[in-house]
Order: C-alpha cells, then sequence, then structure tokens
C-alpha cells in the first residue's frame, strides 16, 4: 500500500510519467480490484515496462542532477584515486 498512497500524494509528479488512465489502473491493480482485459493489456504493455525502467535507471540516481561535465568530473577522480593507491602500494 505505500506506492499507492506514495503516487496518490504525489498524483501531478506521477501523472508526468504515468498516464491519467494507468495511474487508475496501478491503484486497481494494488487494491487487488478485477481488471479488465483492455486494463490487464495496457498493464502488461505499458505499466510494467515503465516500473522495470525505472527500477533499473534507479541504480543511476546519484548521475540525476545531470550536472555540466559529470563525466569528465568522474574520470578525474578516478584517475585522482587510482594514482593515490599505486603510490601507496
Amino acid at each position: 500500500m505505500r506506492l499507492l498512497e506514495f503516487l496518490q500524494s504525489r498524483k501531478d509528479e506521477a501523472r508526468r510519467i504515468f498516464g491519467e488512465r494507468e495511474l487508475k489502473i496501478i491503484e486497481k491493480q494494488l487494491k487487488g480490484l478485477i481488471l479488465t482485459q483492455s486494463e490487464k493489456n495496457r498493464l502488461s504493455r505499458d505499466i510494467r515496462k515503465k516500473f522495470a525502467f525505472i527500477n533499473v535507471v534507479g541504480t543511476y540516481k546519484n548521475e540525476f542532477g545531470l550536472k555540466h561535465g559529470f563525466n569528465v568530473k568522474q574520470f578525474i577522480e578516478n584517475v585522482i584515486e587510482t594514482s593515490f593507491t599505486k603510490e601507496f602500494i
């Protein structure tokens, strides 16, 4: 029920990813209500794929800031870390 409460409390943000109808289908699914065949199709075709993508992209959450030159800064940090570890070994 935490997911349902979260989606309801942040409806505007959830609406940016899921359509209105998709949010209603998610709510019905989480409450255990019977879905129509078209709702089941939409659940498997669209909604579950979006959740799967969100799950995978969550592993990159430290990069979500989309800061300018992030990859370059990460590369520099890695080089510095490697050079320090080689000096002490």
